[in-house]
């Protein structure tokens, strides 16, 4: 059993959380599918036990204080974004637990803005990072940070002790990454498909997809011709 634990604090992006969760426990479900056992434990950690309100207005509920975790017990520990990490950067007793908990937990990463708050504790020296594309530049101040804002996530099974991913959706797929390494391809394709996502995206695709570039609004008369260009691309296209 795999303890996955999730900061939350007040103003936190919730599908920061709430994505990459959802994936450890989509494997749990795809496991028993099988006749397993669940691979996953899931916990979110605050300032203290009790509710904390995300940015969407709605609340989460942090089972414990982080203060109080042996982070020894944890497998992986992920450090989320959002409005709120701006009150974190300068949080020392957390930034110190972080210090403390970084080689001594299994895996550590950030999920969107998270890394701002991993970078502040000095985590990231020395490494490659990546955070959403609205934050390379506030992580770029941090000169020992190799920043690679281009990409979805830093995680490589090579090293897979510390790393990074960009927004939102790419915790996601920074989640499917760490399931793969854990439990295998096919458990984290069958998640994937579970999820109804596209494709698993790999961490060094870029954040903006080319797809995403033509705007039929502004051609309507090439408007059925966008549509059907992508789900056509093994044809000649002459």
């Amino acid at each position: 059993m795999r303890h996955i634990a999730c900061l939350i604090y007040p103003q936190v992006m919730s599908l920061d959380i709430t994505g990459p969760l959802q994936v450890f426990a989509s494997a749990n479900e795809e496991r028993a599918r099988l006749g397993l056992p669940p691979a996953y434990a899931l916990h979110l950690l605050g300032e203290q036990a009790g509710p904390v309100v995300t940015s969407a207005g709605f609340a989460l509920h942090a089972e414990q204080a982080w203060a109080e975790v042996d982070p020894a017990t944890l497998d992986t520990l992920l450090v989320p974004g959002g409005r709120g990490e701006t009150a974190l950067l300068d949080h020392q007793p957390l930034l110190q637990w972080l210090r403390e908990a970084e080689p001594r937990v299994r895996r550590l990463g950030s999920v969107c803005s998270g890394a701002l708050i991993l970078a502040h504790a000095g985590l990231l020296d020395g490494h490659c990072a990546t955070t959403h594309w609205a934050d390379v530049a506030a992580l770029k101040a941090f000169a020992r940070v190799d920043v690679q804002g281009e990409r979805l996530h830093t995680y490589s099974p090579q090293a897979p002790h510390l790393f990074t991913s960009a927004g939102v959706t790419a915790g996601i797929d920074l989640a499917l990454a760490l399931v793969e390494d854990d439990l295998g391809r096919p458990v984290a394709l069958a998640v994937a498909r579970r999820l109804v996502m596209f494709l698993k995206r790999p961490g060094d695709q870029a954040q903006f997809s080319a797809h995403l570039a033509p705007e039929a609004s502004r051609a309507p008369r090439l408007s059925a011709l966008l549509e059907w260009i992508p789900a056509n691309l093994g044809q000649d296209l002459s």
